[in-house]
Formats: structure tokens, sequence, C-alpha cells
């Protein structure tokens, strides 16, 4: 596959991504609102805590997903059908047994949620409410796996346009039957259904697309293909554990070290700050297979190089563009959308909005390691990662709430995955020292802090008697100032060159 038809591949998966995200946005901010007009802040740090558990429970996956994504890349390119085939099967039967454990692990855990969570609401039939999260966690890996399979032939887009409408439809029968039937049963049951439609659909679509895929009559992988395989299921492993435990714990320890009301007020920010995050990291993902792609079919370090440079500005502006608009526009929206009741405090927020910026800076390195499939060589970090995690965040949260917790997430990314990451990156990916990749990192900080700046000098002029209008022109001033901003740092770089060209042609319609 030559270059050009990786760009619009590349370009594909980010179109039909950021449109189908774009329509979910208002209607995922709608059903927040409705579910805390009709139900309270009790159902709703529920909801996260619950979510958060589930979160590790899907430690059991233990990275398959991304390592089986890695060994499709080079069978796709060859168009080696027998060789996907064996992999598929594999995956097939690997993923049907991890659910079936995430049902049995979940539902035995039923009797220590008074341990796991500090003075449960008192909500009827809680237990119950708990064991269909886990149903809705287990529902998730039966004929989810054939997703990979797109994700690695490029055509990532197919599923996100399915999950996409599912959540787009979802959210919308949520909220019918929330303002018909004011239950909160009925709104965790339409969660399942959607899961469940949502995998069927993929699966008939790749097996319509794959007609070649034979689970039933496809020949077990060889000895050496296995111990490939299981080589970076193990490398992923630890990876999965350390993401789980340090993004996922921060509700489970609010609740535990505070109370479940407190992760009801933090959950609005994250379901904001995620929403954005999962935007971000589903673009990335979509040129993941790209990457992917082109370090089967070449060699060149240097030409990786040169896309990851090109990614990581991408990002920098990106990033760094919500970032600002976060810190500017958090408070004035949550106060508009759920009300002052729902807002943190201004140490809470910013240290939030960190938090946002350090992790979205991460998913051009873990893209592109991910693509090259070198996790193998910090396979230790996120033990580390995790470890420390919990060491700061327990006590801080005892000393200083929320924000103590968030403060004990940055720690532990700023001593393991702010450096480690690069620096495996630059050292297996690139043969390349990774100094260069921290001084353009404190530049990217350094733009996207005096953008902030000047935006909040600006922002605070304006002052209008209507909460939307404010809203409104703040919105406006800090992402002009923030475009100027960048444009004056960023375009005389050769990535920024790389960046303009791509875009101007595939928007003009021109030849590359």
């Amino acid at each position: 596959m030559n270059n050009k038809s990786r760009i619009d591949n590349s370009i594909r998966n980010v179109k039909y991504t950021a449109i189908a995200q774009a329509v979910n946005f208002l209607i995922v901010f709608i059903s927040r609102r409705i579910f805390l007009k009709i139900l309270s802040t009790e159902y709703l740090g529920l909801n996260g805590t619950f979510s958060n558990i589930i979160s590790m429970l899907s430690l059991a996956e233990l990275g398959l997903g991304s390592a089986i994504c890695f060994c499709l890349y080079k069978p796709i390119y060859n168009k080696d059908e027998k060789l996907i085939n064996s992999i598929m099967a594999f995956y097939r039967k690997a993923y049907n047994i991890i659910g079936i454990a995430v049902f049995a692990i979940g539902a035995l855990l039923t009797p220590f949620l008074d341990f796991i969570v500090e003075e449960l609401p008192q909500i009827s039939h809680i237990r119950l409410i708990y064991i269909i999260f886990v149903l809705n966690s287990a529902c998730s890996y039966f004929f989810v796996y054939k997703k990979t399979l797109l994700i690695a032939d490029q055509k990532q887009y197919i599923s996100n346009v399915v999950h996409q409408t599912a959540v787009f439809l979802i959210n919308l029968f949520q909220i019918i039957l929330l303002l018909i039937t004011k239950n909160y049963f009925s709104y965790l049951l339409i969660m399942v259904l959607g899961t469940v439609i949502q995998n069927v659909a993929v699966s008939l679509i790749v097996n319509k697309k794959y007609e070649f895929l034979d689970y039933k009559n496809a020949e077990p992988l060889s000895k050496e293909q296995k111990k490939e395989v299981f080589k970076q299921i193990g490398a992923m492993t630890s990876h999965r554990v350390g993401g789980v435990v340090v993004n996922g714990t921060d509700n489970l320890i609010i609740a535990k070290c505070i109370n479940v009301v407190s992760v009801g007020l933090y959950s609005n920010y994250f379901l904001i700050k995620n929403t954005l995050i999962s935007v971000i990291s589903l673009l990335f993902q979509s040129v993941t297979s790209s990457v992917g792609n082109l370090g089967a079919r070449e060699n060149s370090e240097k030409r990786k190089a040169e896309v990851f440079n090109m990614l990581n500005l991408l990002a920098a502006m990106l990033i760094g563009f919500c970032s600002v608009a976060l810190f500017i526009l958090f408070n004035p929206f949550i106060s508009i959308w759920v009300g002052k009741e729902y807002l943190l405090d201004f140490k809470t927020m910013l240290i939030i909005v960190v938090n946002f910026y350090m992790l979205g800076m991460r998913q051009p390195v873990l893209c592109v390691r991910d693509a090259l499939g070198i996790f193998w060589y910090d396979r230790y970090k996120p033990i580390f990662e995790s470890v420390l995690n919990v060491v700061f965040s327990i006590p801080l949260a005892f000393r200083f709430g929320i924000f103590g917790v968030l403060l004990g997430t940055l720690l532990s990314t700023v001593l393991t995955s702010f450096w480690v990451e690069p620096r495996v990156l630059y050292k297996y990916g690139f043969k390349q020292k990774s100094y260069p990749y921290f001084f353009k990192y404190f530049g990217y900080i350094t733009v996207t802090a005096v953008a902030g700046y000047l935006s909040f000098l600006i922002s605070n002029l304006i002052d209008f008697s209507s909460a939307l209008i404010n809203l409104l022109l703040k919105a406006l001033t800090c992402s002009l100032i923030t475009a100027i901003v960048f444009i004056i740092a960023y375009s005389r770089t050769e990535s920024f060159k790389m960046l303009f060209k791509i875009f101007k042609n595939k928007l003009l319609k021109k030849k590359v």
C-alpha cells in the first residue's frame, strides 16, 4: 500500500470519527442533564463508581486486542487469509473465555460492595444494579473481537460509525424512557441492549466484508506463531493493568476516601474531559493501522520519525486548543449545564485540565508505539505507575479531597509515562536519541500556557448579564487567541507544512 492510500485511509477514519462524535456530543450532555433532573447526584455517583469497578474487571482482557491487532498487520498486508483465519479463531476463543470470566469475577464481588464503596447510598436493589453493570461489561466481549480486523485493515471508520450510532440511539432511548418512567432500571436496560445490538451489528458487517473467515476450519496457530502472539500479549498485559489502575481508580478512591456524592460532582467534569479524550484517542487510533502498515512495509526509521513528528505536532495543537478551552470554559459551562451547585473549586478544575493535557499528549506516542509493536520494552513501566498512583492518591485524598486524588494521578504520570514512553519509542522505534522530543514538548507546553494566560486575561473582561452570552463570547475569544498563538509559533515548522499540505490537498480534492 502506497503513502497516498495510507493517508486516504487515515483521513477517512478521522473524518467519520469526528462527524459521529460531534453528533453524539450534544445528546450525551442532554442525557446527563435529564438524568440529574429526574434522578439524583447519588445515582450519578453510583453510576460513576460502578463504571470504575467494571473498568477494573476489564483487566481480564490483558491487552489482547492491541496485541492481536499488531499481529494482523503483516498478514493483512500480505493478503495471507489462512493466517488471518488462524489468528481470528484464536482471538474469538480467547474473548469468549474472557467474557465469561468477567461476569463470574464481577458477580463474586457483589457481597464486598460495602467494603469497596464508603457508605453505599440508600438506593433500592443496589446489588442488582451492580450485576446489570457486570452483565453489560461481559456482553461487550462477545462478537466485538471482530472489530479488531477492521482496525488492523485501516477500516476503523466502519466500527466507529456503528459505535457512535449505537451511542446516539442508546442515549436517545434512555432520555425517552427516563422522561416516561423516571426509572433507573429502564436506563440500565437500554444500556445492555445497546451493547449487544452494537456488537452483533459489527459482527455481521465483518462477516459480509471478509467472507473468507471460517473459524471452524481454521488451522491452529503454529508453536512459533503462538509464541509471538503470547509475547505481544505478555507485553500488553502490564500496559493494560497500568492503564486501568491509573485511569480507572480515581472514582473508586474518591468514593472510598471521601463519599459517593463527591464522585457525582467530579463525574460531570470527568464526562467532558473523557468525551474529549475519547474523541482524540479515536482520532489517533484511526491512524494507528496506517502507521502499522507503514511499519510492515518499510524499514526506514527516519520516515517513521517524520510521521510521528507530524502526529505529535497535530496533538500539540489539538490538545493545546482543547486545554485552553477547558481552562476558560469548564466552570461557566458546568454552571449553565447542570447548575452552580455542581461546580468544583478553581484548583481542582485546573488540575483536571493539566491531567487532560498530559494524557492527551501521550496519544501520538502510544499510537506509534502500538503500531510498531514495541510495547515489550516498557512493560514494567505501568506497574510502577499504578503503584505510585495508589501510594500518592490515597493519602492526598484524605488531605486535599478530590484535588489530592487528581494530584496523585498527575505525579504518577510525570514520574513514569511522561519520560519512559517517548524514550522507548525513540530508542527502539526510531533508533534515535529522545531529547529532541522533550525539547519540543516543553515548547508545546510554553505555547499552550501563553495562549491560556492571554485567553484568561481577555475573557475576564467579558461580563454581560446573560451567562450564555458570556460563555459564547469567551469561547470565541479563547478560540481566536489560541489559533493566532499556535499559527505564530508553529507555522514555519516542517511538520506544520506537511500537515497543511495534506489537509489542503484533501479538502480541495487535489492530487497529492
